[in-house]
């Protein structure tokens, strides 16, 4: 949908970006539990993205297209979330906790890769300064 939108406003479509090989990467490489939580990471960061683009847009369609793909990443973020909760029931506390640590430090981390690429239409649809980071760490909060 939002690639017909695109090519519909002669707008180019970007066919690889290396932040996508490094996520593809991460999944393919690691366990099941981290690559979970990479696509974790990835649709919080998606969320606010497509966040910020609603935002800033004029075209009705386009915010339409946001909302859906919004809904979309609600769902895979609960989704992704049932599939790390097994692995966090067969561990302790602390070492859950420090799970949590070394995923927010990776969800930071990717947080900064995506400011550096993405930051005009971040900027654009209000996420200035660390209201980006604000933002993708209370949904974080929320879905946990």
């Amino acid at each position: 949908m939002l690639k017909q939108f695109l090519e519909s406003e002669k707008m180019p479509l970007i066919q690889e970006h290396w932040s996508n090989r490094c996520f593809r990467i991460f999944r393919r490489r690691l366990n099941l539990e981290a690559g979970i939580t990479t696509l974790f990471c990835a649709e919080l960061i998606a969320a606010a993205y497509y966040e910020a683009l609603k935002k800033q847009t004029g075209s009705v369609l386009l915010k339409q297209i946001c909302e859906k793909i919004l809904r979309e990443e609600k769902a895979h973020l609960a989704f992704q979330i049932a599939g790390i909760q097994p692995f966090y029931e067969k561990r302790s506390n602390a070492v859950n906790r420090l799970y949590a640590v070394a995923n927010a430090f990776f969800l930071f981390g990717t947080c900064c890769a995506v400011w550096l690429n993405h930051r005009q239409v971040l900027k654009a649809g209000g996420f200035k300064g660390f209201y980006f980071l604000k933002f993708v760490f209370r949904l974080r909060k929320k879905m946990i």
